[in-house]
């Protein structure tokens, strides 16, 4: 481990430790120490909640990063599943015509026939959900 990973680690440390410190403070003896240093409590509210507010946004662009990355690997792992149209069709008919799958919606096509690229989405989720692999395929 290098000098300079050292050093991080032993300021790491010591503040982890500082930090303990502060937290085991009883508030009243905190306040007590705050006033006699005669610090102005309003401002380091302020300063307090500006610090919450970065860190929260920070965590929050760590959140998104990591959901993109998750998002982007997903979909690089998608299943392709190679059918004609009528093939496609002919096996999403077959699937929705199954008792045991429930929730195909026409919802958003008013009770009309499901356009390509939805029996192509529908068949993709249904692979996802295993519903439909290689020796289900026709």
């Amino acid at each position: 481990m290098s000098n300079e990973q050292n050093e991080i680690d032993e300021m790491d440390c010591l503040a982890q430790a500082m930090m303990e410190d502060l937290l085991a403070l009883p508030n009243a003896e905190y306040v007590a120490e705050l006033r006699e240093r005669k610090v102005d409590m309003k401002q380091l509210a302020a300063r307090f909640d500006k610090v919450l507010a970065e860190a929260l946004q920070q965590e929050g662009k760590i959140r998104m990063v990591a959901a993109k990355t998750a998002v982007s690997n997903s979909r690089q792992e998608s299943v392709v599943v190679s059918l004609d149209a009528g093939g496609k069709r002919r096996r999403y008919e077959e699937l929705s015509a199954n008792p045991g799958v429930e929730g195909f919606s026409l919802a958003a096509r008013k009770g009309t026939a499901q356009s390509e690229r939805d029996i192509e989405t529908s068949i993709e989720d249904l692979t996802d959900l295993g519903a439909f692999d290689e020796s289900t395929r026709k």
